[in-house]
Formats: structure tokens, C-alpha cells, sequence
């Protein structure tokens, strides 16, 4: 696989920009601090993470996502791939009642993260991936409990350990000189966090999926079919505990309650539901009012909000398509990521909102929606692996989706 990666190797940019990153990351004081500026650069990390587990599991292993030449830093199974659009329903969520606690990789990372990095990370509830039953006609995905901190101790330990050894090999060699096995040969000394877990052993980590949505807003009335795409940390973003500075489709978020003890598990374990609460949160800028009413009582959260009940009523008719395109693991942080397509009647949207919200994670871009245009930024160097694969599964299926846009219209 190591070979067919080679399109991914901008060597002497890439290594000129981790040189400049050595040189920011000695600027700031000891720490975590010390580390950001290098795990910033996410593009080279999934490159190197590409490489590194192309070298350590063979191909029937790892079914890597690939569109137009182009592969996504994601590693999925060849089940969790549907070869056509799938109705949402075809993910079945199951609660696991026997799942083993996942051991923490990097034990007080959290803290650490907070008090040296000055990182807003907030101990929630959430829904943690145990096991993946898949088919060709549907996958079932089982859950338990875990908690936010478990995550980043488990998930987003492994960038983190990353950057500590790309750091550790600052000077080592000059920039130009450097090939990506050069650099995992120097690195893996120091990745005994990443070598000690399986990625596809779901017991081995906190494994809180993101469930990822690209958004097509097709509007007659105004003659437009256009998608939407999100910048982390623009506009009011700030302080986020992953992936700052890079491109994401929307919604986007974890799957987790938001009630208290997940007392409303028979309402919240849903990923239609994550879907619309996140769609709330991030389009309509509703966030602190959805997570202050699912605390006591999320039954009624889309019923005393005139915003949010137009909105349900929307999801709950045939305002929407919502479509699974696929399961994976991100390739740096080995989080899980439910891949979803939402196709949403924009008549519907426009005759209440002349403009969607930035919410405080970011920004929003409107594009024209064209086979183009979706491959212009499958190629965006900041673009999230999560959102590399909705688009990439979205121009697998363009004929398909072109139909269902047609559908809706």
C-alpha cells in the first residue's frame, strides 16, 4: 500500500513545514504546549499515519476509501463500505450491557491538555463503540457508556504521542533528505502507545464515534443545489479540544446524551437523532439552549423552541434524505467516524432563515454542489478525514445521489 501513496508526498513542502513547526514548537514553554504547533499540521500526520499502517497490515485487512486517485486517511473494513446508498436505518445501534472499561494509553492527559495548552475539554457522557456486526444488509453497531476524558486518554492520546515523537526527532536529519519511511523508522521507538493497541480492537480504546454529515441543500425556489462545509476555529471558534484550524462537513459531533445519567437513552441513542440535535446546534447557533433543555428534559426540546420545532418538523416529514455512506477509523487518532449524507428541501429552510448561523465552533462556506466542486475539496489539505470520506463516498455514489437530489426537488 506504501507504494500507492506516493501521490500524498509533497516531500519538500511537507518537510519545510515541519521543520518551521520544530522551530515554533522550541519557542513555547515545556510541555504539551511544545507539541501543538506540530500536531496542527494535520495533513503531514495523516500522511505519515497512511504510510505507518499500510507498512503494518496487509490489504485484507484495512480497506482504504479511494475516489479519483485520491485516498482517504481513513481505515475501514470492506463490510463497512455499502456499495450503494444505504437508508440510515441500516445502522442499527445496540446497547452493549457486557462491555470492558477501556484502560487509559495516557493517564492524565486531560488535565494536562487543559492546564498547559489551555484546551476546553468538558467531562460528558458519551456513546462508546464496543463491537461492529456488518453485512451486506446493514451493520450493527454496539455501545456502552464512556466518558469524554476516556476518550482523549485512549483516542486522541495517540496524536498527541505523535507529535511528542516527531518532536523527539527535531534536527536529526535535514528536511530535504527526508522520505516518510525515514521518518517512521525514527519515530517508532517512541509510538509504544500506538504499537500496543489494534485499531479494529474496539476494547483497546474509548472509541466515542463522530457521526460526520455532509449537508446538500436543495433550494427550487431560488434554482440552487449547493453543500456546506465548516471551518473549525473561524468565526467564533475558540479554545476546541480537536481538530482546530481544519476543514469539516456539517453537522458534526459526538455521539453522546446530553441528559443527566443518560437517563434518556430511549430518546438520545439515536443516530437520527445526533443528526438533528447537531443540526441545531451548529446551523441554527441553538446550541446552549439544546444542551440546557436535554439535561432535564430533551422530549421537550423540540417543542418549546419555535426554531427547533420547524426544524423537526422538516426531519420528520420529507424535508430530508438522510443516507449512510459508510464506517471508519481515522487514521491519526483511530476515532471512529459514521459516515452520513443529508439531503434537505432549502424552500423549507429559506422561508424561515434567510442565512444559517455560525455557531461558536466555527465557520460555514456555501458551495455550489457539482461533481467538481466536491473533488476540489476532497483535495483541501485541512480537510478532516471524516469529512475527506463523506465527500469521497458521495462521488462514489454521484449517480445515486444526483437521484435522490432529484427526488427532493
Amino acid at each position: 500500500m506504501l507504494d500507492s501513496l506516493k501521490h500524498l508526498a509533497d516531500l519538500p513542502e511537507d518537510y519545510k513545514r515541519l521543520k518551521e513547526n520544530w522551530k515554533r514548537a522550541l519557542q513555547e514553554k515545556v510541555g504539551l504546549a511544545r507539541i501543538k504547533p506540530i500536531i496542527e499540521d494535520r495533513a503531514f500526520l495523516q500522511k505519515l499515519m497512511m504510510a505507518y499502517y499500510s507498512q503494518h497490515h496487509d490489504g485484507s485487512s484495512v480497506y482504504w476509501i479511494e475516489e479519483g486517485g485520491i485516498v482517504c486517511p481513513l481505515l475501514s473494513q470492506r463490510t463497512w463500505i455499502p456499495d450503494h446508498l444505504w437508508d440510515l436505518d441500516k445502522i442499527t445501534p445496540v446497547w452493549d450491557e457486557a462491555a470492558p472499561l477501556a484502560k487509559p494509553l495516557w493517564q492524565g492527559l486531560a488535565q494536562k491538555l487543559r492546564n498547559e495548552c489551555n484546551i476546553n475539554i468538558q467531562n460528558n457522557l458519551t456513546y462508546r463503540l464496543t463491537n461492529v456486526q456488518a453485512s451486506d444488509k446493514g451493520i450493527i453497531a454496539m455501545f456502552s457508556n464512556g466518558w469524554y476524558e476516556e476518550y482523549i486518554e485512549t483516542c486522541e492520546a495517540l496524536t498527541w504521542e505523535l507529535g511528542q515523537a516527531l518532536l523527539s526527532t527535531s534536527g536529526k536529519s535535514a528536511p530535504m533528505r527526508l522520505t516518510l519511511r525515514k521518518i517512521l523508522d525514527e519515530i517508532k521507538p517512541h509510538l509504544s502507545r500506538r504499537t500496543s493497541v489494534s485499531p479494529f480492537d474496539m476494547h483497546s480504546r474509548s472509541m466515542t464515534p463522530g457521526i460526520n454529515t455532509l449537508t446538500i441543500v436543495v433550494t427550487p425556489k431560488l434554482n440552487t443545489i449547493t453543500f456546506l462545509m465548516h471551518h473549525r476555529g473561524g468565526g467564533k471558534g475558540q479554545g476546541l479540544a480537536e481538530a482546530i484550524g481544519t476543514w469539516h462537513v456539517v453537522p458534526a459531533g459526538t455521539f453522546q446524551p446530553l441528559s443527566k445519567n443518560d437517563t434518556y437513552r430511549r430518546i438520545e441513542f439515536s443516530v437520527w437523532r445526533n443528526i438533528l440535535r447537531e443540526f441545531g446546534e451548529e446551523l441554527l447557533d441553538k446550541e446552549e439552549l439544546i444542551r440546557q433543555k436535554s439535561l432535564l428534559d430533551p422530549e421537550a426540546l423540540f417543542r418549546d423552541d419555535e426554531d427547533l420545532e420547524y426544524l423537526y418538523k422538516i426531519f420528520e416529514t420529507s424535508g430530508i434524505d438522510i443516507r449512510f455512506l459508510g464506517l471508519a477509523l481515522d487514521c491519526v487518532t483511530l476515532k471512529p467516524e459514521i459516515l452520513t449524507l443529508l439531503i434537505i428541501d432549502g424552500n423549507r429552510l429559506v422561508s424561515r432563515w434567510k442565512e444559517l448561523s455560525d455557531n461558536w465552533e466555527g465557520a460555514h462556506e456555501i458551495i455550489p454542489f457539482s461533481r467538481e466542486n466536491l473533488t476540489k475539496w476532497l483535495k483541501e489539505p485541512k480537510l478532516l478525514p471524516a469529512a475527506a470520506g463523506c465527500i469521497a463516498l458521495t462521488l462514489k455514489n454521484y449517480d445515486e445521489v444526483m437521484a435522490a437530489i432529484e427526488a427532493c426537488a
